[in-house]
């Protein structure tokens, strides 16, 4: 088998109660059994849990931030005039 298939779930509770993204995803060999997902929908500046799921086999949990709103103000730094935005990807490696 060159790929694994490989579930990710996304959770504003650590308890995974709801359950708000269950995304399939494959493992493949070629990318060093990297995965990566792209999760819209979910709330500004909320907390989520995530977790990949793999047959039996269930990741520590993870934790990440979502980025604010685009209407919220931001801090500004560098160049005057360009807010800083902050954001969160999900990579998880088998």
């Amino acid at each position: 088998m060159t790929f694994v298939p490989v579930r990710l779930d996304v959770s504003p509770r650590s308890d995974f109660s709801p359950i708000v993204a269950a995304v399939p995803l494959r493992a493949s060999r070629s990318f060093d059994f990297t995965v990566r997902a792209k999760i819209t929908g979910l709330q500004p500046k909320a907390t989520y849990y995530y977790r990949f799921v793999a047959g039996r086999d269930i990741s520590p949990i993870g934790v990440t931030r979502t980025a604010p709103a685009w209407t919220t103000p931001t801090p500004k730094c560098g160049l005057p005039g360009l807010p800083v935005r902050t954001g969160a990807s999900i990579i998880g490696r088998r």
